[in-house]
């Protein structure tokens, strides 16, 4: 999407959250499909804001939104609203989106990440609290590629 600026989708997720809210327990589990619709919008958002030219800040920056909205799935609280959304979200979708930006990376973007080392935190952060609720976002790949080894998830289990 031209012109859209993936620092707005925390705003938007907070929005999704704020949207779905009700006082009613059940209503807010009715509500976490459209909820986690809205969420998957947003990380294709995110992920299609980055084009194969576009500078480098920006795909780092796009990654780093996508990791903080799963971030923010995984720690949705303990409403009824977060952990259905938490629940329904379908995780690969982050490591798909992360994928497909990280893809795009110029040899010369790559190093520099390597060299580097805050985005890479940053995906084992992400992944590694998401494995702490049992989910699973399939980062490990680009993982591997930004730590140049063979990283492995520290429970050493991929299952």
């Amino acid at each position: 999407m031209p012109g859209y600026d993936p620092e707005d989708a925390l705003n938007q997720l907070q929005d999704v959250y704020s949207r779905y809210s009700s006082s009613s327990g059940s209503k807010k589990y009715y509500n976490a499909g459209s909820a986690t619709e809205d969420i998957r919008e947003i990380v294709e958002m995110v992920k299609d804001s980055v084009t194969p030219d576009a500078p480098f800040g920006e795909k780092v920056k796009a990654i780093s939104m996508i990791l903080q909205i799963s971030n923010e799935i995984v720690e949705g609280g303990s409403s009824t609203l977060g952990s259905e959304i938490r629940n329904s979200f379908w995780f690969p979708e982050i490591g798909s989106a992360v994928t497909h930006i990280f893809d795009m990376l110029l040899p010369e973007e790559l190093g520099a990440l390597q060299a580097d080392g805050q985005l890479a935190d940053e995906m084992v952060g992400a992944n590694g609290l998401a494995k702490e609720h049992a989910l699973e976002v399939e980062l490990d790949d680009v993982i591997s590629r930004v730590t140049m080894d063979d990283y492995m998830s520290e429970d050493g289990d991929d299952a």
